[in-house]
């Protein structure tokens, strides 16, 4: 995946927890997989992260879209 740009469209923090949501644009080049060749032209979303501040530093966390579980890293 090759990000194009980015814009911060809105950030709330409450406590040690900053909510983000961004817009991003973002393509993937051509790729070949099990022999067949992928790509994904320029496309726009947006995304929103949780960021947890600890020690001094804002970490992002990490949640697994399949199982629900989380990390942060």
């Amino acid at each position: 995946m090759r990000y194009l740009e980015y814009e911060i469209r809105e950030m709330k923090i409450r406590g040690n927890t900053a909510y983000v949501k961004v817009r991003i644009r973002y393509e993937v080049p051509r790729i070949r997989i099990l022999g067949r060749d992928r790509s994904i032209p320029a496309t726009e979303t947006i995304i929103e992260d949780t960021y947890l501040y600890l020690d001094d530093t804002w970490f992002r966390k990490y949640i697994d879209p399949m199982s629900g579980g989380s990390a942060v890293n």
